[in-house]
């Protein structure tokens, strides 16, 4: 069993990646309601965007109670945006020049490795920029333009070299705070995938999208969006779009052949992603569209995937044992979790 929890050890935490592109997308749609964003030149709006990414390792042995078993390594990425968007000027295909300022930007790691904890923290306003480890760039005011569509795809980032050589962020910058000025990061803040795959009332929409994370054990996440009809709540007529995510493993027929494949774990992960089974995958959301204001007020999307890896596959040589005996088990979990919400 040492054996089993060096493996642990040597597991490394996991860097949590956006589940990010579209390379195959199919809709069905019956006549209804078109959902799609209405721009005003000179309107202004608050949103957030909220983010938690988390990747967690622990082993359950058989000869412990449940209150003895501990997670041996763990990393958790939380993510809080407040953005000031405004709509500088609309074309007349219905797409718009936006200005985005980051009103306030918090960020916090957590890392654990066996017993050793590892804190850090970010916080970036109007009144200051304060961080727990060595000197950051200041997000608060800083801001960027993009050219966005009525289905709010992002068409163009404009000026987003400008703002990175300004506060000082290189191209081989990383980290999360660098991350938020990435381009995937900013399509992730201002698309919403209702819209862009659920074009209209009473329809639905698929999405083939690639396994960004090297621990889900699957070739392909397919996401299907639902559009239900117009409803009241709270006095506003709202369409509500669901998703539900399904983990593929063989790709549909007619997938490109230059679509993404897994990328294989370094080191030990391998062995671990190769031997495990994967629980019932869960990735489900819900956006809500308000068809008075024409935009989305709200969205979520959430990820979460466990490796169960029992010590008999790991180790089938070690593992002979009487009747009635039972394994030790190693659990690899990792969970992506997104908010947009429209404050005001």
């Amino acid at each position: 069993m040492r054996q089993l929890q060096n493996v642990v050890v040597l597991g490394l935490a996991v860097s949590l990646a956006f589940v990010v592109g579209c390379d195959s997308t199919a809709m069905k749609a019956d006549k209804g309601l078109t959902l799609e964003s209405k721009y005003e030149a000179g309107s202004v709006e608050t949103v957030s965007f909220n983010m938690s990414n988390s990747y967690r390792q622990w082993v359950e042995m058989a000869n412990q109670k449940a209150d003895q078993q501990a997670v041996s390594s763990m990393k958790v990425v939380t993510e809080e945006l407040v953005m000031q968007r405004q709509i500088e000027s609309v074309e007349k295909d219905g797409s718009a020049i936006m200005n985005v300022t980051i009103d306030s930007a918090k960020l916090h790691v957590h890392i654990k490795r066996q017993k050793k904890e590892t804190d850090w923290d970010y916080s970036s306003t109007a009144a200051g920029t304060k961080t727990s480890g060595s000197s950051s760039p200041k997000l608060a005011g800083a801001s960027y333009k993009i050219k966005i569509a009525p289905d709010t795809t992002v068409l163009e980032i404009i000026g987003l070299d400008e703002l990175r050589s300004k506060l000082g962020i290189g191209d081989d910058a990383g980290g999360a705070i660098v991350n938020i000025l990435s381009e995937d990061h900013i399509k992730l803040c201002h698309e919403r995938q209702s819209l862009i795959n659920a074009k209209k009332t009473n329809a639905t929409g698929e999405k083939l999208l690639p396994v960004t994370n090297v621990m889900v054990k699957a070739k392909a996440i397919q996401k299907s969006y639902f559009s239900g009809d117009v409803e009241q709540v709270d006095g506003k007529d709202v369409v509500r779009v669901s998703m539900l995510g399904t983990a593929l493993y063989v790709l549909p027929e007619g997938t490109p052949d230059d679509f993404p494949k897994p990328k294989d774990p370094p080191d030990l992960r391998m062995v671990i992603k190769e031997k495990s089974e994967m629980d019932p995958f869960v990735c489900d959301g819900e956006a809500v569209f308000d068809v008075a204001a024409g935009k989305v007020i709200s969205e979520t999307d959430n990820m979460k995937a466990v490796l169960v890896l029992p010590s008999s596959a790991l180790f089938p040589a070690k593992s002979k044992k009487k009747p009635g005996d039972k394994d030790d088990v190693m659990y690899t979990e990792v969970a992506e979790n997104y908010s947009f919400k429209c404050i005001k």
